[in-house]
């Protein structure tokens, strides 16, 4: 009853051509990083929506990017605009700094935290995501003892979670994300032949449990591997095969096609709201470049095909721009913002609905058009639907700002720690007279833990 009714109330013809980006292998930009050892000599470079690239050296002192570099691991900030950046600072990199660039200015605008490298609260990071709290996460693999460490934007403070023993070395480095369908972190290892196993691991929001999903006694994995919307962990391959595919429910990694169009290094997936499966990674070796691979279709797109003056260097990042347009903010000890910013503004003034379930959306419903909406079946979902739930889900239901954003609230500071890890599912939509059906966008889906502090 419940998914016939959403059927009914999400009907969806033909998405309307003027806003793109929700159909397969489409972005509205995408942002990379790229490394090398020697200072002064790192790049960064952006491709615009039709893959126009620019390039920006990192050089101390000088240019839109003030920096010496190893800009590895950036994620997109919960304000679906700025890409928060780890990277070391002056000459000799002795400091360690996230900060914020501006896609739109092409500049860093802001620094979250900068300190020492040596002694400091990261030493080795390896991929970085956001997380519930809407702060930026990564695995420190410096020690022994990995540790999942959490830049606590709401207090300014570093938390730092161990993680259970047995933990493979270099967890994270082979890919970190935080799970949009279930709430969790997920992240593999960059094993070593003979060494240690290539391992892909689940972990609970505050690093208390991990398990083990899939391990491989050699080294299957390179940087920064991608969970894509239907489950299955996308790994590129430092072998003869492009990469391995962990699929969803099994223990094994599968290999893909053979490595004849060039090794990928990092792979990020897709909106999860377009039809297919597709993801985004960088070529490792020449010719280096940036393609779309779509797994399913079997389809390898060259986005962009790198020169020695947009590529001179090894991409080791590759983040599109503008996908986070649901997220959730930490704004005191038991409350969040609950951000909605679709479509780089092009919404404002348009009505908008957030929806709310404890049910995960594994199975997501597909609209006329292939576009999916990842919600759950439960009462919830009919509340929100229809309504808020006060005090807990307010402000779901409302209309963008000029500036094409709105804001829910969630407050859980009534329930105390009684409800903390209880995930609950987020997912939206915009609705616009000008697109077949009223719906004018699809966000992609969210899960947020419940972590009152006290």
């Amino acid at each position: 009853m419940y998914r016939t009714l959403l059927i009914l109330i999400l009907l969806a013809a033909i998405f309307w051509n003027g806003l793109a980006s929700q159909t397969t292998g489409d972005h509205r930009g995408i942002f990379v990083g790229m490394y090398t050892t020697t200072p002064g000599t790192n790049f960064m470079l952006q491709l615009d929506a039709q893959n126009t690239p620019s390039s920006f050296r990192t050089r101390p002192g000088t240019g839109p990017w003030p920096f010496w570099g190893n800009p590895f691991g950036m994620t997109l900030d919960a304000d679906n605009h700025h890409v928060i950046v780890p990277g070391l600072v002056n000459p000799g990199g002795g400091q360690f700094a996230l900060v914020r660039w501006d896609p739109g200015s092409r500049q860093v605008v802001g620094t979250l935290w900068t300190g020492p490298l040596s002694g400091g609260p990261v030493v080795n990071w390896s991929n970085w995501t956001l997380n519930s709290d809407g702060n930026p996460v990564t695995i420190d693999n410096a020690d022994s003892v990995q540790k999942l460490v959490e830049f606590d934007r709401f207090s300014g403070a570093w938390i730092s979670y161990p993680l259970p023993a047995g933990t493979g070395a270099f967890a994270g480095l082979g890919g970190l994300e935080w799970d949009p369908v279930d709430g969790e972190y997920v992240h593999a290892a960059w094993g070593s032949a003979g060494i240690m196993p290539s391992s892909l691991y689940r972990t609970r929001f505050d690093g208390s449990q991990t398990r083990t999903l899939a391990s491989a006694t050699g080294n299957v994995t390179r940087f920064g591997g991608t969970l894509l919307e239907n489950g299955d962990w996308i790994a590129p391959a430092s072998s003869a095969y492009q990469y391995y595919t962990v699929k969803a429910h099994s223990t094994l990694w599968s290999p893909g096609p053979p490595a004849s169009t060039g090794t990928l290094c990092e792979a990020t997936h897709e909106k999860y709201a377009a039809p297919g499966q597709g993801f985004y990674a960088a070529v490792w070796d020449a010719p280096r470049g940036i393609v779309h691979i779509d797994p399913v279709a079997n389809t390898y797109t060259v986005l962009h095909t790198g020169t020695a003056s947009t590529m001179p260097t090894t991409a080791t990042e590759v983040t599109p721009l503008y996908e986070r347009d649901l997220s959730t903010v930490r704004t005191g000890k038991g409350t969040w913002d609950v951000h909605i910013n679709p479509g780089q503004g092009a919404f404002s003034g348009k009505g908008f609905r957030i929806f709310a379930s404890l049910v995960a959306p594994r199975s997501p419903i597909a609209l006329a058009d292939g576009r999916e909406v990842y919600i759950g079946m439960d009462p919830l979902f009919l509340v929100s639907l229809f309504g808020s739930l006060p005090p807990y889900f307010t402000g779901n239901i409302g209309t963008l700002g000029a500036t094409g954003q709105g804001k829910a609230i969630l407050d859980f500071q009534t329930a105390g720690t009684v409800l903390n890890g209880m995930v609950i599912h987020l997912c939206g939509v915009v609705l616009d007279s000008r697109a077949p059906a009223g719906i004018g966008w699809v966000c992609d889906p969210h899960a947020f833990v419940i972590n009152v502090r006290i």
